[in-house]
């Protein structure tokens, strides 16, 4: 089965640069140490050219040291991560059944199995349970934002290529965190994508509440992991919690953004 990688990238500071270097570097470090041959979409918001020179120039290391299929975009404005993956996907998906999608600071585990073949093989699973899965979400270690009681409501165990594996998911709509998800190009295509309704604006909790609207089912995956980092910056924190609760024109909510970052 075939899936494209698309991760967004967001570094309006250094701090948050660094973050999406560690984020690439442990992915690509994964794919070459699993053969992945897929493509490897990277885009989204760098504040400065130098920030986007050292980018730059890690990706073409990557290319020419691993041969990856790396394709690299610089976005003008703070679009948020909605209108970045959803503008890449409109530009490269084509045939791909899955989309892999992560927030720019996640970080992939070195030594765990084949996350991708586990994957589609926990779709496959949800699928022959009949629960039309639309999405699967990794679990997130160290700022864990899944909410384990709702999300542990209905377990699945199966024996999967890999060991024993677990699936589960709330009663309602809640719960499950994005971060990283496995999505279903077809229901990805059915809804359009992410809705952009802000820079940040609750985007995968929307993309679940759509789940559920359209028929199906997101699943978080108990055994497949990835590290969520722990947010540092408090006042950061504090200000992505009170955006995501406004709606606001994109145009309104980059000029809030901007206001943010360079106060």
């Amino acid at each position: 089965m075939k899936i494209i990688y698309i991760q967004p990238i967001f570094a309006p500071n250094l701090e948050l640069l660094f973050r999406f270097i560690r984020s690439i570097i442990s992915f690509i470090d994964y794919y070459v140490a699993n053969n992945y041959d897929f493509k490897c979409v990277f885009g989204g918001y760098v504040s400065k050219d130098e920030y986007w020179r050292i980018i730059k120039s890690l990706v073409g290391y990557l290319i020419e040291k691993y041969h990856v299929d790396i394709i690299l975009e610089r976005f003008d404005k703070n679009y948020g991560k909605a209108f970045v993956v959803n503008t890449l996907s409109n530009t490269y998906l084509s045939d791909e059944e899955y989309l892999l999608t992560a927030d720019s600071d996640i970080k992939y585990i070195e030594f765990q199995p084949n996350i991708v073949d586990r994957l589609i093989e926990a779709m496959e699973y949800a699928k022959s349970i009949n629960l039309n899965p639309s999405l699967i979400s990794l679990f997130q270690e160290e700022a864990n934002c899944h909410i384990l009681n709702d999300c542990y409501e209905h377990k699945y165990y199966y024996n999967g290529k890999y060991g024993v594996e677990m699936i589960c998911h709330p009663s309602g709509i809640g719960g499950v965190a994005g971060g990283c998800l496995f999505i279903s190009t077809n229901f990805w295509k059915l809804i359009n994508g992410y809705k952009v309704l802000g820079v940040y604006s609750s985007d995968d909790a929307n993309i679940m509440s759509d789940s559920i609207a359209n028929g199906y089912q997101f699943l978080l995956s108990n055994s497949i992991r990835c590290i969520h980092p722990t947010e540092t910056n408090s006042e950061y924190q504090k200000w992505k919690i009170e955006t995501s609760s406004r709606v606001l024109k994109l145009s309104d909510a980059i000029d809030d953004a901007n206001l943010f970052w360079n106060k």
